[in-house]
């Protein structure tokens, strides 16, 4: 049986106790707030989607930022579809934050994606 100091607990203890703790913090975090939508998103949804803007984006080319977009245009805005977009956004972890937005226009809805880069 392997000696265990009594002034240093075992590592299986100290790493138990570092999974209840993150665990815990978890538990207790707000949720993420990226993926909400903007209220305009939800008072237009069902609306034709006639335009996809990107704005704030620099340094991130706008393909690597449309492939994680799966709303597209000449389709009806869904929420729930652009909650799945922010989140994809969020995990590619390019950006600070993004916020999507509905633009009433003629007979639709210009769906704009703004970003703030990471400062890398």
């Amino acid at each position: 049986m392997p000696h265990v100091s009594p002034h240093r607990p075992a590592r299986g203890l100290l790493r138990l106790l570092a999974l209840a703790v993150a665990a815990l913090a978890v538990a207790l975090l707000p949720p993420t707030t990226l993926a909400d939508v903007d209220p305009s998103i939800e008072d237009h949804a069902g609306d034709l989607i006639k335009e996809i803007t990107l704005a704030g984006n620099t340094v991130t080319k706008d393909y690597v930022i449309g492939r994680e977009i799966w709303s597209d245009r000449g389709k009806p805005l869904d929420p729930e579809v652009v909650r799945g977009d922010l989140i994809r956004l969020e995990n590619i972890s390019l950006f600070g934050s993004v916020v999507a937005t509905a633009t009433p226009t003629d007979g639709g809805v210009v769906l704009n994606f703004e970003f703030t880069e990471m400062p890398w």
